[in-house]
């Protein structure tokens, strides 16, 4: 590992304290943080008063700034892009990054002036947050009684992840997985997995949720669900049926109401009587007895119809 020399000389604590610590002598130890969210140094300065002066320096390569110093429990920031984001922990009295960026990987060390002398250096890597993986059949068959279903396990475009299938805890290596050629049982659960040196995500499926029992045909509708989506269709049938038929009624119920209504008030009443001529038949005795019949008859009316519709098929 390279180290500069400006690097080097901040090693020499102010030639009053101790002698010069040279960068080979330093063990950097490497932790991780994710976008976004907040990271804390794991550090425990030991014999910690609370008037010892505190130094954290950083920098992409060696430590070269100043970031911040903590004394009696205060911490003052010097770095811009730092201020609304250095919080003492109070836990340990570590310091706390907020809101962590890309830009904050880097060389970080924390340093005490007085007292017994301390020093800890730390590479911060600071990651993307791992998406959530997918699970997605790209093909299946059946061909010569051999089973055959493959499945995706992905992440779409992210960078920096590391994407494969787990049995039982243990890595396949790979992102296509035929469920078939690990285990002949339909219960086995597999694992997909995002990771990176950060995070991971995780989901668990079962191959039978996606792969059929033929191993990969797609799945048919079972006769139950067939048998309620034909009645169904019936039943929309019949009332269609109804409805036109009791429309086309009504239609033709308007219509004759309409057709009488206009001939109503065109209906001519008359009365038609008929004499036997002068002199014939008066003397028959039959026909005088008809005559006196007929007087007193009573004549009744009624409205000639034409044949109603009401009984008319649909």
């Amino acid at each position: 590992m390279e180290y500069s020399w400006r690097g080097i000389r901040f090693l020499c604590f102010m030639a009053v304290y101790g002698t010069c610590l040279s960068a080979a002598q330093l063990v950097t130890h490497q932790v991780k943080g994710i976008v976004g969210e907040s990271f804390t140094f794991p550090v425990e300065i030991p014999n910690l008063q609370p008037d010892i002066e505190v130094y954290w320096r950083y920098g992409p390569v060696d430590p070269d700034w100043t970031i911040a110093r903590i004394q009696n429990g205060k911490i003052e920031v010097f770095e811009e892009r730092f201020k609304a984001r250095l919080q003492l922990d109070d836990m340990s009295s570590s310091l706390r990054i907020n809101g962590l960026e890309r830009e904050d990987s880097g060389i970080y060390q924390v340093e005490t002036i007085r007292g017994n002398r301390f020093t800890k250096r730390f590479n911060l890597s600071v990651y993307n947050p791992v998406p959530a993986p997918h699970v997605e059949k790209i093909n299946g068959s059946e061909a010569l009684g051999n089973r055959s279903c493959t499945l995706l396990c992905f992440v779409g475009n992210a960078t920096e992840v590391n994407v494969f299938w787990m049995r039982d805890g243990k890595p396949l290596n790979t992102t296509e997985l035929d469920p078939w050629q690990e285990t002949e049982s339909d219960s086995v659960v597999f694992t997909c997995v995002a990771s990176n040196p950060a995070s991971n995500k995780s989901i668990t499926v079962t191959p039978s949720h996606y792969c059929d029992e033929k191993g990969g045909a797609e799945p048919q509708m079972s006769p139950g669900v067939i048998a309620v989506i034909v009645l169904a269709v019936i039943g929309v049938l019949a009332v269609l049926s109804i409805t036109l038929c009791l429309r086309r009624k009504k239609t033709a119920f308007e219509k004759e109401g309409s057709e009488r209504s206009r001939n109503s008030s065109g209906i001519v009443y008359a009365e038609v009587t008929t004499a036997p001529p002068a002199g014939s038949g008066e003397d028959i005795p039959e026909l005088a007895a008809a005559r006196q019949t007929t007087a007193k008859l009573t004549t009744i009316y009624d409205e000639l119809r034409t044949p109603s519709s009401q009984n008319a098929p649909c």
